[in-house]
């Protein structure tokens, strides 16, 4: 189980989708002090040291999460309010938000997000990208942001450094853009080192596979374990309610 790793030296990421912060199907009669708070007391069990966020609007919930887990926020705009968000307890260098480039703009890709970073780990400097791809993965609009990340991974591939790419990337295992970060040399953690069930979507009946991480060969012989979080609050509890419409993964090195 995955707090038997706490008290060991580990670095442990976790990718989630919070859906503007509403829940999933909707909060009722919140505010958002109380949503804050229940996102940090459902994701401080696991003690991430990284935690990417999509669709992730700013406003005071992501300082009540950051400030109880003790992280720093670094933001990845949107040219939408769909804003990736970075918590971590690291030390972060070279942040880079791509998707708020008028280069993409103008060719209408990464309406999402896409963030880049540098972080120094227990396993030296590491280089994050989160991303949120356009959710239509046969679409050119999909293709085409594809094309574009595997450009920037493949000059950080040869440049040595070890790779997380992780988030909502929106397809599925079958489609041809999971292949492509398979063809670079990523790895998907959890068809390396998955433990239950896949699927992220939708966390009231999961039966889609869209959120990943990926690394390189240099950190997967740190991977311990890759799992869905599919309880409760991520799942919905008496109310009907869950934290959100994906379910969070979460990664664990060691």
């Amino acid at each position: 189980m995955i707090d038997l790793y706490f008290e060991c030296e580990t670095m442990i990421s976790i990718a989630y989708n919070v859906r503007g912060w509403d829940g999933w199907p909707s909060f009722k009669g919140l505010d958002f002090s109380e949503i804050g708070e229940r996102f940090a007391d459902a994701l401080g069990k696991y003690s991430p040291d990284i935690i990417t966020f999509s669709e992730a609007p700013l406003c005071s919930i992501t300082n009540i999460i950051a400030d109880k887990l003790g992280m720093n926020i670094f933001v990845f705009p949107s040219s939408w309010n769909w804003h990736g968000v970075l918590l971590t307890k690291y030390k972060v260098l070279d942040v880079k938000a791509f998707s708020f480039d008028r280069d993409y703009w103008s060719r209408d890709l990464f309406s999402r997000h896409w963030g880049k970073c540098i972080i120094e780990t227990e396993f030296g400097k590491v280089v994050l990208h989160s991303l949120h791809l356009f959710p239509d993965p046969s679409s050119q609009r999909h293709r085409d942001e594809v094309l574009e990340v595997l450009k920037i991974l493949r000059r950080d591939i040869d440049l040595g450094y070890p790779i997380l790419l992780q988030g909502d990337l929106n397809h599925e295992p079958i489609h041809e853009s999971y292949k492509r970060w398979l063809e670079i040399g990523l790895i998907d953690l959890f068809t390396e080192a998955g433990i239950g069930e896949e699927n992220t979507f939708r966390s009231d009946n999961p039966s889609q596979r869209i959120d990943y991480i990926f690394t390189n060969n240099i950190l997967v012989d740190h991977l311990i374990e890759c799992r869905v979080l599919d309880i409760y609050p991520f799942t919905p509890g008496k109310d009907g309610v869950a934290l959100s419409d994906h379910l969070p993964i979460i990664a664990i090195f060691k």
